[in-house]
């Protein structure tokens, strides 16, 4: 079992781990690569995403981003549509599998 800053993934999770290199960080976000559709993770998508990774309580990250809880529920899912996820752990999961650079997110 793997922990990333409160959420656990069980180490089967990450058989399939397959780093990519294509990720790249620019001013207006990060450059996600082939294995995610050539998206983007803008701004607030990385800030929501860092407090995904730290399992932040969504009313606390709502607050400290100074938006809604629907807002963040419609970025969360944004996340989840780019990722390619059905859920928030799967982001996680998803994002580690992937080799996305967690580390430059927290």
């Amino acid at each position: 079992m793997i922990g990333v800053q409160g959420q656990f993934i069980e180490a089967t999770d990450l058989i399939n781990y397959n780093p990519s290199s294509e990720f790249e960080f620019k001013e207006g976000g990060v450059f996600l690569g082939s294995n995610f559709g050539n998206e983007y993770l803008d701004k607030i998508e990385i800030l929501v995403f860092k407090g995904l990774i730290k399992n932040t309580p969504k009313s606390k990250l709502a607050n400290e981003l100074n938006i809604t809880t629907i807002k963040l529920k419609s970025i969360i899912k944004s996340i989840q549509k780019k990722l390619q996820c059905s859920s928030e752990r799967e982001i996680i999961i998803k994002a580690v599998r992937e080799g996305l650079p967690i580390k430059l997110f927290t």
